[in-house]
């Protein structure tokens, strides 16, 4: 779980223009210290690793903020017992868990603007270019999508044994073969019906696959296209 804070807090500095400085790692706490570069103000980023924050280890924190040069902490953890959130809550500290991802910090304005724009900097990572169209993006077919295991013909290998992952159909029920076309698509659906969570979840997506692309160190195969015809 620590791991996926830890991913929170990077992907957090990606969405507020922040530029890490320092990475300290303890027993129960990995500790971020980070700045923007407009800007002279220091951003503290406290990642618990232990389980729940209690007061306690709320009051610790709040020592180690009076202590150190910064203008603001984020703190990430697993939860929050509710003396300890009550006690952030005073300073105006941002709490982050599983459920209260980094997604909530964009306006509500300005989501579905973020998430075209992340959609956007995918495709032009993945493909090269931004589709002028729908019809143009070659990550939705209106036919099912013939499935690469097999090739198509249902069977493997040319023996009588069917395709487990066709069924021995040949293709897959499937018409994206692009994750980023995928969620492009959903988040239109649900920018429309003004599902808020979902579309949060849309740009949680987005990010995550543009940070995974960026830490691989690769413009296309690092961006999930084909599995076996089918987008996971």
């Amino acid at each position: 779980m620590s791991e996926y804070l830890f991913v929170n807090a990077e992907l957090l500095m990606e969405i507020e223009g922040y530029e890490q400085e320092s990475v300290k790692k303890g027993e129960n706490a990995i500790i971020i210290k980070a700045s923007k570069s407009d800007s002279d103000k220091i951003v503290l980023m406290y990642i618990v690793t232990s389980n729940a924050m209690d007061v306690n280890q709320a009051s610790a924190i709040l020592q180690i903020l009076e202590k150190e040069n910064v203008n603001k902490l984020i703190v990430f953890a697993n939860k929050f017992t509710a003396s300890a959130k009550a006690k952030f809550n005073k300073r105006d500290i941002e709490c982050f868990t599983e459920k209260l991802n980094i997604s909530t910090v964009i306006p509500l304005r300005q989501l579905y603007p973020t998430v075209i724009d992340y959609v956007n900097q995918l495709c032009t990572l993945k493909c090269g270019a931004i589709p002028k169209s729908a019809s143009e993006c070659k990550g939705y077919s209106e036919d099912l999508i013939i499935c690469s295991n097999c090739e198509g013909s249902g069977k493997i290998d040319g023996r009588n044994r069917f395709c487990k992952t066709c069924g021995g159909t040949g293709f897959r029920n499937q018409h994206y073969s692009c994750k980023v076309r995928l969620i492009s698509d959903n988040a239109d659906y649900h920018q429309g019906n003004r599902w808020v969570n979902l579309l949060q979840n849309d740009l949680l997506a987005l990010i995550k696959l543009k940070h995974k692309a960026a830490n691989d160190g690769e413009s296309v195969d690092s961006i999930p296209s084909h599995t076996n015809g089918e987008v996971n």
